[in-house]
Order: C-alpha cells, then sequence, then structure tokens
C-alpha cells in the first residue's frame, strides 16, 4: 500500500469536490475497488489514468507526487498539444522537436 498515493488521491478529490462514490462511478470501477485506492492501492494504469483525466491532474503527479508541469498554468490549446504529442510516436516526436528548433531559431521550414 502506499499512503502517499491516497493522500494525492483524497486531495485531488476534494479539489474538484468529488466524492469517492462519484468517483468511481465516472472511472467505470466498483466502489469497494476505489476504497482500496483510497487506502493507497495503485490502480493499473488505465483506470490511473481515468482518474487523472477526471481531477485534471497528470498521472506522473499521483505515482510521485512530482510534477512535469503545472497544469492549472496552462492554456486549453497548450494541454491539447501536449496531449495529441504524448499519442506520437518515437520517431514523430523526433520531427516535431526538429521542426520546432528551427520554428525557433528563425529558419522558414
Amino acid at each position: 500500500m502506499n499512503i502517499e498515493f491516497a493522500k494525492r488521491l483524497k486531495k485531488a478529490l476534494n479539489a474538484k469536490n468529488l466524492t469517492q462514490i462519484q468517483a468511481a462511478q465516472a472511472v467505470g470501477i466498483t466502489n469497494d475497488a476505489f476504497t482500496n485506492y483510497m487506502k493507497g492501492r495503485i490502480p493499473k494504469t488505465n483506470i490511473l489514468l481515468k482518474l487523472a483525466q477526471l481531477c485534471d491532474v497528470n498521472m506522473e503527479w499521483f505515482i510521485t507526487g512530482n510534477e512535469q508541469y503545472d497544469d492549472n498554468s496552462l492554456s486549453a490549446d497548450e494541454k491539447e498539444l501536449l496531449l495529441n504529442y504524448s499519442k506520437l510516436s518515437c520517431l514523430d516526436k523526433g520531427k516535431i522537436h526538429g521542426y520546432m528548433s528551427c520554428i525557433l531559431k528563425g529558419y522558414s521550414y
């Protein structure tokens, strides 16, 4: 059991004014399963992703407490870009990095 995960889950639910029952229904699990998460059991990745999306936090924060970025400071466009970027292959991510570097250096592409 991971007590720190349980604390972060409770904090995220409180920030969104969600009850345990509401959250369990929203991610499609039983209340008993959710109770285990509230006690510190870390869910499988697909459930963890749904919880992160429901609570507007990133999965890394749920697991480690570290944030890669402050999600609240991102615009809707920035969030959409990050979501789309996360779906790309490694090769395509490399292309995006190259393209961005060129733009930032003032090169026309």
